[in-house]
Parts: C-alpha cells; structure tokens; sequence
C-alpha cells in the first residue's frame, strides 16, 4: 500500500502545481500586464525555477538515504510559501512602479529587470516543483530493468495531475470559487500531500531505497530479464540530450501555435485556452504512460527516439493539413450541439483532440526513453532525470518565449508550424544516420526518403486561405445554419470580400476587409468584427464624443484601444493638449490606418502619444493624470479582455483622474445576459458615484462616470457641439442638435443606483464577466437587457440644465 500512497500524492503534486502555474499567471498578468512580453517573462521565470530545481536536486539525492523526506519537506515549503504569495506580490507593485519609470525606454534592460523580479519571488516554490520528479525518481526505481517504466509512469502520473489541474481550474474552480479559494485548495493539497509523507515515514521507518545506488547497464547488473541494449556511442548519448532540449523547445512552439490556431477556429475565449492545454497534456501524459511500457525492452532506442522525432512532424503536418477544415467540422459541431454549451465544449474538446492528439502522444514518449538511453552512461537516477528535465525544460522556456515574441509575429503560424515540423524531421533523419539500427542499412535506407518528405513538405507547404481563418465560425455559426462545405468555401473567397490586411500580431490575428455588397470596411480580431466604417459608426463616434463634451476639462486624455480609430479620432476635434492612446496589438495600429476616411487619421495628430501596451498595466505605472479617460475594448468574452471590466481596473481609471475628471465605459447589450449586464453596471458604478447612461445605438452604451457631482450645463455642451470639426463629427452619425445628443441620455445617479441595487460586483478574484460572457455567446439578450433598461429611463432634463 506504500507504493501507490506515494504515487497518489506524486499525481497530486502534479495537480497543485498546474493550479499555481495558472494562478500565479493570472496575478502577474493583472500587474506586469498581459503583453506577449510580460506573459512570456513570467512562464520563463516560472520555468526556469522548474529547470533549477530538477538540475539541483538531481545532483545531490542520490547521495541521500530516504529521499520521501525530501519530498515531503519540499511539499510542505511549497504550500507554505504559496499562502505568502498573494502578499509578496502587493509588494511587487511598487518596485515595479519604480523600475518602470527608471528602465521601461530600453527593452533589454526592462525585460531583464522584469524578469528578474518575478524570478525572485518564485524561484522558492518553483525550485521545489521540479526537484519532485528526480527526487521520487530515486525512491521508486528498485531494478535497472525497470528504469523506463517507472520514470514514464512518474512523469505521466505528474502530468496527469496537471491535466485534472488545467481542466478543474478553468471549468469548474475559478467560475465557481474564484482566484483566493481556489489558490487554497492548492495550498491544501501541498500541505496535505506533505503531512501524509510525514506519517508515513514515522510509520515506516526503515530505508526507502537500496542500500546502494542501482545501476541501468545490462553490464553491470547482469539482469537478463529484458533485451539487451545496443551500445550507443557516446556521441549518439549526447545528442540524444541535446535533441530532447530542442525537442522541447519544438513542444513549446507547436502549443504557442495550435493556441492561437484555435482561438481563430474554435473558442477565443479562457474556455478556448483550457480546451487547448488540456488536450495537450493528456497527449503527452498518454505518450509517456504507454510507452514506458516498452522502453525497457528496446534493442535499439536510439533508433526508435529517432521515429518518434519523425512521427512528431509528420502528424503535426497532418494536423496543419486539416486546418482549413475546422471551420466546417465547427459548423457540424454546433449543428449538432449548439443547444447546450457544456456539450458543444464537448465538442470543442473533440476537435483539439483531433488536431493535437497524436503528435503530443509521441512528445510524451521521447521522455521515458530518453532517459532510458541517457542511464547507459550515468548509473544515478536522480542526476538521471534531473539532467533530461532540465534540458527538455530549457527547450521550453526558448520555445515559449520564441514562439509568442518572434516567431509568429515574423513568419506567421502556418511557418512556425512548419519550422517545428522541418526542426523534428532533420532531427530524427540526424538521429536515423548517426544511431545503431536493427541492420546497418537501414538508416540509409530511410533516410533519403525522410529528408524528401521534409523538402516536399517545407517546399510545397499547405494553402492558408486567410479569409477563411478569420470567418469566425466560432461565434457566428448561427449565420451558416444551412451553409455546405462548397458554399462556406466560396462565401469566403477573398473575391468575394476583399482582405485588405491581414497581421498575426502578438496577442491575437488582425485582419481588416472590404465588403463588396455595401462597401464597408470592418476589422476583425481573432474573426470577431471589432469595427466598422458604417454599421458601428455611432457608438465609435458618441463614444469619443459624449465624454469630451460633458467634461469640465479637456487638457489630458487617454483613450484605451485603437480598433479602427473613429473613437480616439473623435476625440482630436477637441482642443486637448495631450492625447494617450493606448493599444495592447500593434496590428491594430497598422490595421487602422485603411479607416483613414472616417477617423480623422488621429496617427497624424501631432498631440498623440501612442503607448503600445497593456492598458491596465499603463494605468498601473504612469504618473500622469487625466481630464478624461475613454475605455472602448473589445468584448468582454474574449480572453484577457475582461481585465478591464472589473471593480480593480474601474479604480485604477478613478485613481488617476483629476478630482473633475470624467471616465467613460462601452458596454454592449447583445451576446450578454442580464445577470452580466448588471454586474459590469453595478461594479461601474460602485467605483463612481455619479454615473451618467447613454444609448448611441441600439446594442450599445455608454457609461459616464464622475468622481464628484459635475456640472452639467446644456449651454457648455451646446457651444461644444457648435466647434467646427466637432459639429461636422457628430453630424456624419446623425446627431444634428443638441436634442437629438439628449434623446440618446437614458438615465442617471438614481436610476443607475436603483437599477444595480443587490448586484454582484466584478472582480479580479471572482472574475465574473471572464467565465459567465462566453456561455451566452449564442444567446439573443439584446432585447432583455433592453427591457430591463426600459423602466427607469428619464428625461435628459432630470440632471441637465
């Protein structure tokens, strides 16, 4: 009963450990900011303590006598330590604050000083994660015979761990407990896992491991209950752990790339992103556990490690082959199960595994036996596994890194994908010639065809038809209920609706079209139309518009999002000093620039300054203060999006007006449910006192919010709207008078404050609008919402004067 004790506190770890990887991600994010960036930097913070553990500790437990001790005791630090966390990081905010002020102008010296900062508060707890597997690695290996077994076993148990920690977190822990509850859990669960070691050892006191380190020669042990292996070279050994360092750093751009394939396809929302990661670790858990099975009876692993390489990059070129196919297997799919949303997440679900499956199955493979064939030439299993580890784990903190910061901003996903899949073939073709094989020619025999495979492959890659990638099908599959694989095809021909820009930026895919039935030019992210140069003019235009004639002042002004830049150029009519536009992607920036008719071109405005940035970050640090800050992101269902919908991001905007400073909010009324409507209302409104509602449309609105009672005088806004560029701004959407402005007022401080009576409050702990959003992408709440609006609108004569 020991045995599978252990064992079951080992998958545990692995569950904790993912739910802290996930956690901690999202409280960085909320502080570094959720550029490409500062996401990178925290995974390789969070990475590079993993690699440090394992590398450390591998070189030291095999010397010691009862290594379930050490577990325990590194259990134990990492649950402690992880209940101060949330406290250390209040103290990360200041010196942020300064080191951004002092180091943000040069990049490689902010990205270093970043880095840094968040290695230090995590290196403790992460430094102890990945000590565990070289650690229980040296409690569970008994027979040489048994090396690779037991470690694929370990390692596939730790990851399934991590698979039931991914899908827990994302679909049931943080909707329904949020961020504090559920990082309890993972403290409980260390604590816990620690505790029962601890008892267990008292209550079995003798010696865990042999009295001597077991070796994992056929030579040495003289076992004869396997096959014997075939002497591998040094020089094959080596190159088998350098192989296993870029093979992770191949993993890590595959799952940077099929992320954001999926976002596009299948579910751009935090739901999307947990669909992904869970697909891929069962992949690699599965590898690894069947596997191990066999890789203690290999004659010629090197030769098979070198087919596994191979099999990695022909199925992840079968998987970029099936591609332009999702869009219509996701019609099929909602057809079938769109009624309900926990089966069409099946369904999503179904197609992760389609795409990724059988590559990530091979990925977990290559561990278990590359440690089989490193054991030929070092006979400690702690240095064993704590060496591959820390190669595979230095692979993957480059992969991330590369994948997100250079690699598909630069070559795109399609190239990336196929960079990974080139990477894997010439690796196992080098492997193939240089390895022992079954019979001396049959390297050569494989070889020239594998290396024509990886030139046909790389020379005639498979179509991208981008217009298709950005249909969108994901969100308006109510549109195609009927549309037939040829239609859906024909219906997104670029002749159809010319794609007048297309930009897979760091954060997301940015593409800009032309309709050739009314001619609109609208910009789509991630497949979602974001923007429009005619069906969303009003709301771009009042949303500009509207703060900047309520306001007492107009010095300063900072407006959050780009989109097609109507809004940020409605704002350029008014006689500011100064302009902050803050935009997170910079394909949206060059995107905008095919709106230039009907923005007002505000890149040319010499007052603009553009922040490429994360807008909560920027608020976080700048010390500037504003007249009037405008908020107008994307919808709140997309990932990451709903960080500026919360009461934190609300405070952040009241803390850095002026004391007569105005905010102003778009919210949408469609693709919403009353609950979340009145959530994102009521945690407005709890920020700002004196809360002012307009409609510029009927799907949209716009919440004005004050910090002390302000001075609305009908004679000051109506001298505004008389300004030349002003009145020719608001007459394009069809505000001709002042009237006509009021007719679109809703209501005011009372009614806002009667209306959100008994509501919930959106924060960053419970993430409300992040995780209820994306469940009503298919519902009609357009009407409800407006129906809930409907008994306490009041004349705009009730607060104007």
């Amino acid at each position: 009963m020991i045995r599978p004790f252990v064992l079951l506190c080992f998958f545990l770890s692995g569950f904790s450990g993912l739910l802290y990887e996930v956690l901690w991600l999202r409280m960085l994010i909320l502080i570094f900011g959720s550029t490409t960036l500062a996401v990178s930097t925290v995974l390789t913070s969070f990475m590079g303590g993993l690699a440090l553990g394992s590398y450390w500790f591998g070189r030291t437990m095999d010397r010691k006598k009862n290594p379930l001790l050490y577990y325990g005791l590194l259990e134990g630090i990492i649950g402690l330590y992880a209940l101060m966390i949330p406290w250390l990081f209040t103290f990360l905010i200041p010196a942020y604050r300064v080191l951004w002020e002092h180091f943000h102008p040069n990049f490689l010296g902010f990205t270093l000083v970043q880095f840094l900062l968040v290695f230090v508060v995590l290196v403790i707890p992460t430094t102890c994660m990945g000590a565990t597997l070289p650690i229980l690695s040296k409690w569970a290996v008994r027979q040489e015979t048994h090396l690779g077994v037991t470690i694929g076993r370990l390692y596939a148990l730790n990851t399934f761990g991590a698979v039931i920690g991914t899908a827990l977190s994302g679909f049931f822990l943080l909707p329904l407990l949020g961020v504090n509850k559920t990082l309890g859990i993972a403290v409980a669960v260390n604590l816990l896992v620690a505790l029962s070691i601890f008892l267990l050892i008292r209550r079995n006191p003798a010696p865990s491991v042999p009295q001597r380190p077991p070796s994992f020669s056929e030579k040495e042990s003289g076992q004869s209950g396997t096959a014997a292996l075939s002497p591998l070279p040094r020089g094959v050994i080596w190159s088998v752990v350098l192989g296993i360092s870029l093979s992770g750093f191949i993993s890590m751009i595959y799952e940077v790339a099929w992320s954001r394939t999926l976002s596009l396809l299948v579910d751009s929302s935090v739901y999307g992103f947990t669909i992904m990661l869970t697909t891929f670790l069962v992949g690699i858990a599965l590898g690894s556990y069947v596997f191990s099975r066999k890789v203690d009876t290999l004659r010629f692993p090197g030769f098979v490690w070198a087919w596994l390489q191979i099999g990695i990059g022909v199925f992840a070129f079968l998987s970029l082959l099936f591609f332009q196919e999702l869009p219509y297997w996701y019609l099929l799919l909602y057809r079938s199960l769109g009624h309900s949303i926990n089966l069409l997440l099946t369904g999503k679900f179904i197609l992760a595994f389609f795409i990724m499956l059988a590559p990530t199955l091979f990925m977990g493979a290559i561990f278990p036996l590359t440690v089989k064939i490193y054991a030929s030439s070092i006979s400690r299993v702690s240095r064993i596994v704590g060496n591959i580890y820390t190669a595979n784990t230095l692979g993957c903190i480059l992969g991330s890194f590369a994948g997100g910061f250079f690699l598909i901003p630069l070559l795109g996903i399609r190239n990336t994908l196929l960079l990974g899949i080139g990477l894997n073939l010439l690796l196992g073709l080098y492997l193939l010639l240089i390895t022992t094989a079954p019979r001396p020619g049959l390297k050569w025999f494989f070889g020239p065809p594998v290396l024509l495979l990886t030139w046909i492959i790389l020379w005639f890659p498979p179509v991208w038809k981008a217009p298709l990638m950005v249909s969108g099908v994901y969100i308006y599959a109510q549109n195609f209920d009927k549309t037939s694989r040829k239609e859906l095809l024909k219906m997104y021909d670029p002749q159809n609706d010319p794609l007048l820009f297309y930009k897979e930026g760091h954060t997301c895919t940015i593409s800009v079209h032309k309709s050739r039935r009314t001619g609109a030019v609208y910009m789509k992210s991630n497949g979602k139309v974001e923007a429009s140069s005619k069906g969303d003019m009003p709301t771009q235009v009042l949303v500009g518009q509207i703060p900047m004639l309520l306001a007492p002042r107009l010095e300063e002004v900072l407006v959050v999002g780009m989109g097609s830049g109507v809004t940020v150029g409605s704002v350029t009519p008014f006689p500011a000093k100064k302009i902050t536009l803050v935009e997170l992607e910079k394909a949206v920036i060059e995107g905008s620039r095919f709106f230039d008719q009907v923005n007002n071109q505000p890149l040319k405005d010499p007052r603009l300054v553009l922040q490429v940035a994360d807008a909560r970050n920027y608020l976080l640090v700048t010390p500037d203060r504003y007249d009037v800050i405008i908020s107008e992101p994307s919808n709140p269902w997309m990932a990451g999006v709903a960080n500026v919908f919360t009461r934190e991001f609300f405070r952040l905007g009241y803390d850095k007006l002026k004391p007569e400073g105005v905010f102003c909010q778009w919210l949408q009324l469609y693709k919403i449910s009353p609950e979340s409507f009145k959530t994102v209302l009521t945690t407005f409104h709890k920020v700002f006192p004196y809360v002012y509602v307009f409609q510029p449309q009927e799907k949209d609105l716009v919440m004005v919010g004050f910090k002390q009672k302000p001075d609305l005088s009908l004679a000051r806004i109506e001298e505004r709207m008389k300004w030349k560029l002003v009145e020719q701004d608001l007459k394009r959407v069809g505000v001709m008078d002042l009237e006509n402005l009021m007719s679109r007022f809703i209501m005011g401080p009372a009614e806002v404050s009667t209306l959100t009576q008994g509501g919930r409050l959106n924060t960053d702990d419970n993430a409300l609008i992040e995780f209820s959003t994306p469940k009503t992408l298919f519902a009609e709440t357009e009407d409800l919402n407006a129906r809930i609006l409907e008994p306490y609108r009041q004349p705009a004569g009730k607060y104007f004067y």
